[in-house]
């Protein structure tokens, strides 16, 4: 009983400190105009560890989306974000993309970005 109870306090409590990205939010949920035919988003974080971080790799769900990093690299300390552009042309309805984002950081080598989009019906 004592050691389940530990073992689920250690899940509530917040990670040590290590190479890692702190995410100011992993989902972006946006509302697009009838006249537009994209948008775009973009994701935040901070390394909060010790030692520097380096994205190896975004990857998207479709051709229609696209992901950038102005760098590769982040120190410890650094913010950077990465911007998703959504391309719909004639889509509408609710569109839901997904972005992998992976490092080299062995503790949290992977997380997914979600892009939320509801476009606009046109009426005639």
């Amino acid at each position: 009983m004592v050691l389940l109870l530990g073992v689920l306090v250690a899940g509530l409590c917040p990670r040590s400190a290590h190479a890692g990205l702190q995410w100011d939010r992993t989902i972006a949920e946006l509302r697009a105009a009838p006249s537009a035919k994209e948008v775009e988003a973009e994701f935040t974080f901070k390394n909060t560890g010790n030692k520097p971080v380096r994205i190896t790799r975004v990857v998207a769900t479709c051709g229609c989306t696209t992901a950038r990093t102005p760098k590769e690299s982040f120190a410890p300390g650094e913010s950077g974000n990465i911007t998703v552009r959504f391309e719909f042309g004639d889509r509408r309805g609710l569109q839901q993309k997904r972005i992998t984002v992976r490092t080299d950081d062995p503790q949290q080598p992977e997380t997914q970005l979600a892009l939320s989009v509801q476009l606009s019906l046109i009426h005639i």
